[in-house]
């Protein structure tokens, strides 16, 4: 997508990435929820809050969620590859972290 510059689709997928890796840590410890909103609130409390996942990867979650958010439902916004590029690592880093907490 980075290469084509499908920029705005890329961003998607790296939110996905994440939102999929949050769901996994919600569903390891029987928490549910319904909206895309609530695995971000409840990553936030069970999470981040407490200090499992760094500040920064949670403050990496939000922005991707917004940016999707805009992405996929506003006109005119186009990302740029810096934009996608800048979130490479700590989607990285988010989806490793998660993968330790379900260990």
């Amino acid at each position: 997508m980075l290469n084509n510059n499908l920029n705005n689709t890329a961003i998607n997928r790296l939110y996905y990435a994440c939102f999929y890796a949050a769901t996994a840590l919600l569903i390891d410890k029987d928490i549910q929820t319904k909206t895309h909103a609530g695995v971000k609130q409840q990553l936030g409390l069970l999470f981040i809050s407490t200090g499992l996942i760094d500040k920064f990867l949670g403050i990496a979650y939000n922005d991707l969620f917004n940016m999707r958010q805009k992405g996929d439902y506003e006109d005119f916004i186009v990302y740029s590859n810096d934009d996608v590029v800048a979130y490479l690592k700590p989607v990285d880093d988010f989806i490793k972290k998660a993968a330790t907490l379900l260990v």
